[in-house]
């Protein structure tokens, strides 16, 4: 179990428990942050403070990476950043608020590399406010990343820079998008109720509707059978398969269904339902 202090406020910096027996097995005083993620081999841990209140306008987060042997690391500085690690803990992909460029950070070369729309002029970006980055993420094998922006753009990217592929058939904002855990497609949702299915190629494998509009998002399960969507603000949530077609809904006739998560059997889904926990 991890607690980390606010960058914002006082505090006593990074706690490391052991919860079988309670024991703080790591403190780290000089550490900050709001966000925390694992390594997937649990030996790393990435911290960073993203967006909330700015006591002074253009102040910059640092992106830390800790471990107990090393303790911490500051890699690079950004602005209301979003930050991900990759599976394999070698690469930090940066996203920034209103801007549509994704860094990416080796931690074991200390070197950088931009993904670049190559639609967009890199001297005139703040006339490309409507192409910010909505999510990004890598792919199970850490050398590919999907990013989806603003203007209903999704790009797959090599971590060398390349764009490898592009997909445009959303016609507004694509609010969030997923790796199947096989690697070999990507389901992206948009903000006008519109998803898709895509092959890493680019090419549309299926096509599908949600009721309604808002922040759309999708996950898929452990083994890649099954498709959740669902709506950031609550609602009914719907399962589909591989294909796009409907399996089942999952629906409270009394009570709002919100942050909807599946569980690791890849059956289970767990939800909010007027602060209880709907399963």
């Amino acid at each position: 179990m991890v607690q980390v202090g606010d960058a914002m406020g006082p505090s006593h910096g990074l706690l490391v428990w052991d919860t079988a027996s309670g024991a703080v097995v790591a403190h780290d005083a000089t550490v900050r942050g709001s966000d925390i993620q694992f390594s997937q081999d649990g030996q790393r841990l990435l911290l960073y403070h993203a967006g909330g209140v700015r006591k002074n306008l253009g102040t910059k987060d640092q992106i830390v990476i800790w471990s107990k042997e090393e303790g911490a690391k500051t890699l690079c500085e950004a602005e209301f950043p979003r930050a991900e690690l990759s599976p394999d803990g070698q690469w930090i992909m940066l996203s920034q608020q209103k801007s549509p460029k994704v860094t990416l950070y080796s931690i074991q070369d200390q070197t950088t590399v931009a993904l670049w729309p190559p639609d967009i002029d890199q001297d005139k970006v703040w006339e490309w406010e409507d192409r910010g980055i909505r999510r990004c993420g890598f792919a199970p094998d850490s050398r590919r990343v999907l990013t989806c922006s603003e203007n209903g753009t999704g790009r797959i990217w090599g971590v060398d820079g390349k764009l490898l592929a592009t997909f445009m058939s959303h016609g507004r904002s694509i609010s969030w998008g997923d790796w199947h855990p096989d690697g070999t497609r990507v389901a992206t949702v948009s903000e006008d109720g519109r998803g898709w299915i895509w092959a890493n190629s680019g090419k549309p494998l299926a096509a599908f509707r949600m009721t309604g509009s808002g922040r759309w998002i999708c996950n898929w399960n452990a083994d890649g059978s099954r498709l959740l969507v669902h709506n950031w603000y609550g609602g009914r949530v719907s399962i589909l398969d591989p294909e796009g077609q409907l399996i089942c809904t999952l629906d409270d006739e009394d009570h709002i269904i919100s942050g909807p998560r599946w569980h690791p059997d890849g059956v289970t889904v767990y939800g909010r339902s007027q602060g209880t926990i709907a399963r």
